[in-house]
């Protein structure tokens, strides 16, 4: 009783899955050969059927990813004083150089 139930299950979910992915059906051997492969076995039916059709690429909608960088091709400006600019800062105006050093505001740019 036990192994006809199973049975029964097994064929309604293999028809699910057919209905669902209708590619499976001219595959079908292929894929059972993947499920029964040892890095697959054990797997759910329907999750190893997502995984063989990823792989075998017969998946029809191609899967969300990145989405696409759309700030173009500009370089950002360098922000901050050049090494000249703070050299010139220190020489000619020490307090406004150590205040800004202080207060973490210098930042020395390229």
């Amino acid at each position: 009783m036990k192994s006809e139930l199973s049975e029964v299950k097994t064929e309604l979910a293999k028809k699910d899955l057919l209905i669902s992915h209708p590619i499976l059906k001219e595959t079908w051997a292929e894929f059972e050969k993947f499920r029964t492969s040892p890095d697959n076995k054990g797997m759910n039916l329907k999750t190893a059927a997502k995984v063989y059709l990823v792989e075998n690429g017969l998946l029809d909608v191609p899967r969300k990813g990145l989405e696409k960088p759309t700030g173009g091709d500009r370089v950002p400006m360098a922000s901050g004083m050049t090494s000249d600019d703070v050299k010139t800062l220190r020489e000619t105006n020490f307090k406004k150089y150590q205040e800004l050093i202080r207060k973490g505001q210098l930042k020395i740019g390229k």
